[in-house]
């Protein structure tokens, strides 16, 4: 990365709200395993390994900034971080390319509806 690129991406994250981190770890994630899947369908386990550990780090983050004590949402979001988190590890172990497609199909709904309960501008009053 460029200084100046690490510099704007630094200064986005000091300003981001709560919501907005959150939304910017799922982007990440989704991104990182993209990138692992692509050099696992490649043949290319050494070069995917990075990716896989840093979506690890990320889901895993995610999962410790679930509040359980809200209800059922966080429980069964903390179940498919759980879950998600196992796959990467699968994955990492085996070099199997279908657990990494099937954790980026957990994390894209769950990435795109909290864009669209929390990061959305809201509906002009009408």
């Amino acid at each position: 990365m460029t200084p100046g690129r690490d510099r704007y991406l630094a200064e986005r994250v000091q300003t981001a709200s709560p919501e907005q981190l959150i939304k910017m770890l799922l982007d990440r994630a989704v991104a990182e395993l993209e990138q692992a899947k692509g050099g696992l369908q490649a043949g290319d386990r050494l070069g995917a390994s990075p990716h896989l550990r840093r979506a690890q780090d990320i889901v895993g983050e995610l999962r410790s900034c679930l509040d359980l004590s809200i209800g059922q949402l966080a429980t069964n979001l903390d179940e498919l971080y759980g879950y998600a988190h196992t796959q990467l590890v699968e994955a990492s172990l085996d070099g199997e390319s279908h657990r990494v497609s099937d954790v980026v199909a957990i994390l894209e709904p769950v990435r795109d509806a909290w864009s669209q309960a929390c990061c959305s501008p809201a509906p002009a009053a009408g």
